[in-house]
C-alpha cells in the first residue's frame, strides 16, 4: 500500500498557482450560490418572525396599560 501511494505522488504533476486560484474560484462560486439560496429563503421567514414579535410587543404593552387604567372593584358581603 505504501508503494502505491508513493507511486501516485511521484507520478503527479506539481501544483501551480493557477491550480490553487482555480480551486479558490470554484469554492467562492459555490459559497456565493449557497448564500444566495439562503438569502432568498430567509427573507420571508425573518419578516414573519418580525411580525410575530411586533404583535407580541403590542399585546403586552396594551395589557400593561389596561391594568393601570382599570378600576379595581371589590365586593364584600355584609
Amino acid at each position: 500500500m505504501t508503494n502505491d501511494i508513493s507511486k501516485k505522488l511521484s507520478d503527479s504533476k506539481p501544483i501551480t498557482i493557477q491550480d490553487i486560484q482555480a480551486g479558490f474560484n470554484q469554492l467562492a462560486e459555490q459559497t456565493n450560490q449557497t448564500r444566495d439560496a439562503i438569502e432568498t429563503e430567509s427573507i420571508p421567514i425573518l419578516l414573519a418572525l418580525g411580525g410575530i414579535a411586533l404583535l407580541g410587543i403590542v399585546y403586552f404593552m396594551g395589557r400593561k396599560r389596561g391594568k393601570k387604567r382599570s378600576t379595581l372593584v371589590e365586593l364584600r358581603r355584609i
